[in-house]
């Protein structure tokens, strides 16, 4: 990618006589092409673009498509002077290229910020950490960044975004009122939030979750479903009452696993509840 001082270089250096080429070259590092400069041209070997100088594109495809295979390396003997114009010719259109693009980039993206902002989305998306989102900040950021690149969100989208502000908000507000699991073997009442089966080498495990609320706060226990209760049909919602022996995780001291679960009971299910 073109620099800035690349950009200045080509646009002051006036190539004129053969010093002005070598000059120019060296100041955007071809210095290397002038170790073939003899009597003020250059020898530049070329291959073909698509197949590299086999003349053969693919084994599928056969025969090169851009040279034929007719002449997939050459060499070239421009003068130094004539060189050096054409790299300062390109080096400068494509920086030209590039700054426009850049600008078009620019005022899309802030348009597409003025329109986050209108619908109230602009606070939420630079309130997300990038370091520990979660993963409706990061659909929400997938949006937004849509629409930094589009200039807006469609009506759908738009619904969805705002839905995932509200699911942020809300996360953040349950996890405002988590507390530290206790350690020990413990007797636990808490509402089931899952229950899931899985299958490995050594058969089926069924392992549920449980929501713990305590007056300080919540915390959640995962353990595996006590013999007591595998067998009936305790599903989230369900409040159960078991003892276990409580370890918190190393990564979240919200969050416990349970070992050697007992005493298992369901206080009340769902439809009790209801």
């Amino acid at each position: 990618m073109t620099n800035t001082s690349t950009i200045t270089i080509t646009k002051r250096i006036t190539i004129k006589t053969e010093s002005d080429a070598v000059q120019y070259l060296t100041s955007v590092g071809e210095a290397a092409v002038l170790s073939s400069l003899s009597d003020g041209r250059l020898t530049i070997e070329r291959s073909c673009h698509r197949c590299g100088g086999s003349g053969i594109y693919s084994s599928y495809h056969g025969t090169c498509f851009a040279c034929g295979g007719v002449r997939p390396t050459w060499t070239e003997c421009p003068t130094v002077i004539a060189y050096a114009r054409r790299h300062r010719k390109n080096a400068t259109a494509r920086a030209n290229r590039e700054a426009k693009s850049m600008a078009v980039h620019a005022a899309k993206r802030a348009e597409g910020q003025a329109w986050l902002e209108a619908n109230g989305l602009g606070a939420a998306v630079a309130a997300i950490d990038s370091e520990t989102r979660t993963g409706a900040e990061q659909m929400l950021l997938g949006l937004a960044s849509s629409c930094h690149q589009f200039g807006s969100l469609t009506e759908k989208q738009l619904a969805f975004a705002r839905s995932l502000v509200v699911e942020i908000a809300d996360r953040k507000a349950a996890d405002a009122d988590k507390i530290n699991a206790p350690t020990g073997r413990l007797e636990i009442t808490g509402e089931v939030i899952s229950r899931k089966f899985s299958e490995n080498a050594y058969g089926l495990t069924d392992r549920i979750t449980v929501l713990v609320e305590t007056e300080a706060g919540h915390w959640i226990l995962n353990c595996t479903t006590p013999a007591a209760l595998t067998g009936t049909c305790v599903k989230r919602g369900d409040t159960v009452r078991l003892t276990a022996t409580i370890t918190p995780s190393d990564t979240d001291p919200s969050f416990a696993f349970g070992k050697r679960p007992a005493k298992a009971s369901v206080v009340t299910t769902t439809t009790e509840a209801d």
